[in-house]
């Protein structure tokens, strides 16, 4: 009576060792840091997503993302397209900055004693979080990771903002900028006023920087527009610098960090394509 449900029993444990077996093949797509920074008095995440074949022996450009938790995976995945299927983009190194305090990391000061001024809560600590970036998080990555000091900086919205208060403010730290819809408005525009009163120290500075706007040609109460445009004038008047702003349409301000960063990335590698004939 037993053996009849040997067999069945059998192909039963045979099934759970395969899927036991199979489950422990796990995909890794990036490694995790905690970086203790004196700077901040805070330990920070990073997340660093290597190309498919990365070679110690060999130097890569290094892309640092803002926002890092929300858009690793999204940025990993554009870029292991653009450098392995399209072949626009050579291979870089991601290295994606978590936030603790979003608003906190990404906003310069701002104090006003308008009371009709528009604030952000916890705003005001880009200066410290730029001084991490420059003096722990790059050495950290130069000495850990085959870079070639070729360094690119990626920010959405308020995080667009704090890319543009770097090329400001740090210049050397970023070769290339890509800001999807950045939030210039910030301060009643005090990034266009700061850069228009020192647009002459940029004379000689060579950068790409892409911008990516959405439309908001239906926006009655549209407040991003007209300072991106503004900062785009200022860059247009400086000779060195390689700059273009894009409209996408179809998107809305939360859905466009994608094709902004699918579309910034051949941007700033344009002698890339032209040199491989890609």
């Amino acid at each position: 009576m037993l053996n009849k449900f040997i067999f069945p029993i059998l192909i039963f444990t045979f099934i759970l060792n395969i899927q036991s077996s199979l489950a422990q093949k796990a995909l890794t797509i990036g490694e995790e840091h905690i970086l203790h920074s004196d700077i901040l008095d805070q330990d920070r995440t990073i997340l660093v997503g290597l190309p498919r074949n990365y070679d110690a022996e060999k130097k890569y450009p290094v892309l640092y993302l803002l926002d890092g938790r929300r858009y690793f995976l999204m940025a990993h995945g554009v870029i292991d397209f653009l450098e392995g299927r399209a072949q626009k983009i050579p291979e870089i190194i991601l290295v994606s900055i978590p936030n603790i305090y979003r608003n906190t990391d990404l906003t310069p000061v701002y104090e006003t004693d308008d009371p009709n001024a528009r604030l952000i809560e916890y705003s005001g600590g880009a200066e410290n979080f730029l001084k991490f970036i420059k003096d722990e998080l790059q050495p950290f990555i130069n000495s850990n990771y085959s870079s070639n000091d070729n360094n690119i900086l990626f920010g959405h919205s308020v995080a667009g903002l704090f890319a543009t208060y770097a090329f400001l403010n740090e210049p050397e730290l970023f070769d290339s900028y890509i800001t999807s819809d950045p939030s210039l408005w910030y301060g009643e525009g005090m990034m266009i006023n700061k850069f228009s009163a020192n647009k002459i120290a940029f004379q000689k500075i060579e950068k790409s920087i892409y911008m990516t706007q959405i439309d908001r040609s239906k926006d009655e109460e549209d407040i991003m527009s007209r300072p991106q445009a503004d900062f785009m004038a200022i860059l247009d008047e400086l000779p060195n610098i390689r700059a273009s702003k894009v409209l996408i349409t179809g998107e809305s301000h939360g859905t466009v960090p994608l094709k902004s960063l699918y579309q910034g990335l051949p941007f700033i590698f344009k002698d890339y394509e032209a040199e491989f004939g890609y």
